[in-house]
């Protein structure tokens, strides 16, 4: 259901919306912990180790309070809101978009500290093995398209991105227009909501603030129409834009875009590696490798390169490892005498012997 109003004039701006927002956000119960969760006090700012029955492990925003997620956008379609992913769904079109999503997880597994996590960290003193991996979900929060719409627990980071628009490669306010805030009930357990996965914290920088979820959508799924959805229709302004930025304390570290990941992507934008094309092909056996790789060549718009997209000494020569690791694990909350232990052996990694190759 979309809460909208044909005039206007009538519509509540950005800084209204955030106040109904946060009464929506009170009344709601909460109905998607875990049996094995319980309410985490004083840590909304941090990220709750959790470890999965498959073995991998998750760094879950803070939810233990509050039974909605949230998204912004900066335009309002009333009648239907459609991934771009499955726009214009035509062979060519989702070769491209899905061989960027494959380049894009072959770059970010040249990553040493995305690498040593997808092999999986040993932590013998807490007798605990750390996985993550979570390639198509990093790349959808750096804007790639994928079947994952972006939700984030926090009311402020959605209506920033609903009061702010993306052009050449930074958020700009948007000044007029209507806009959209959408909130999704969670009304059972986590694990058991057909397609809502945790992103949360990973080892790149745009992770670290926007609190985000994935919920993977069906093709063509109007977002509008989906059971638990809800929207508020809001009027735009650049006064209100410009105070909604002003309240985010991480507003600063959202708009940065200008991380090293999304520096690579920019040089990688027309350039197309063969690993790429030969990986999608393995899940699309049916289709012809053959003309897939020619599309490519013969377009105007990419290089077709040899071999896998990777990270060089170049690429990080300015990202302190070090730094970036003792960041990861500042942004995680212990609670537990085991999660302090395992935080105690994290903290070490770097200088353990069987990781340090990693940091070099």
């Amino acid at each position: 259901m979309i809460y909208q109003n044909t005039d206007f004039n009538k519509l509540p701006d950005a800084l209204e919306l955030r106040r109904i927002l946060n009464i929506f956000q009170d009344r709601f119960p909460v109905k998607h912990l875990m049996p094995s969760e319980s309410i985490v006090d004083g840590a909304e700012d941090k990220y709750l180790l959790t470890q999965l029955s498959d073995g991998m492990t998750v760094l879950k925003p803070n939810i233990t309070h509050q039974g909605l997620l949230f998204y912004g956008n900066s335009e309002f379609n009333s009648k239907q809101f459609i991934l771009p992913y499955f726009k214009e769904s035509r062979h060519d079109n989702m070769l491209e978009r899905n061989v960027k999503l494959e380049q894009f997880k072959l770059l970010i597994e040249s990553f040493p500290l995305y690498a040593m996590l997808k092999n999986g960290i040993d932590l013998p003193k807490s007798n605990t093995k750390i996985r993550m991996e979570n390639p198509y979900g990093i790349a959808s929060a750096y804007h790639l398209d994928s079947p994952f719409l972006n939700l984030t627990s926090s009311i402020d980071i959605a209506l920033f991105y609903a009061t702010h628009k993306y052009e050449d490669d930074k958020y700009v306010p948007v000044k007029e227009g209507v806009g959209i805030v959408y909130f999704y009930v969670m009304d059972k357990p986590f694990g058991q909501i057909p397609g809502l996965f945790t992103l949360g914290l990973q080892v790149f920088p745009r992770t670290f603030y926007n609190k985000q979820f994935l919920l993977r959508l069906k093709p063509n799924e109007n977002f509008n129409k989906k059971d638990g959805v809800f929207g508020f229709s809001f009027k735009q302004s650049e006064k209100a834009s410009e105070e909604i930025a002003e309240k985010i304390s991480a507003y600063k570290k959202i708009g940065d875009t200008n991380d090293f990941l999304a520096k690579k992507l920019t040089k990688l934008s027309d350039k197309i590696y063969q690993k790429a094309v030969e990986l999608n092909y393995s899940y699309n056996p049916k289709d012809d490798l053959e003309k897939n790789k020619k599309y490519f060549i013969e377009g105007k718009k990419y290089q077709l390169l040899p071999g896998a997209p990777q990270f060089t000494k170049e690429d990080l020569n300015d990202v302190n490892l070090y730094d970036l690791w003792s960041r990861f694990c500042d942004s995680i909350y212990c609670e537990s005498e085991k999660e302090y232990l395992i935080m105690e052996e994290l903290r070490k990694v770097p200088f353990m012997m069987k990781y340090e190759s990693y940091f070099k």
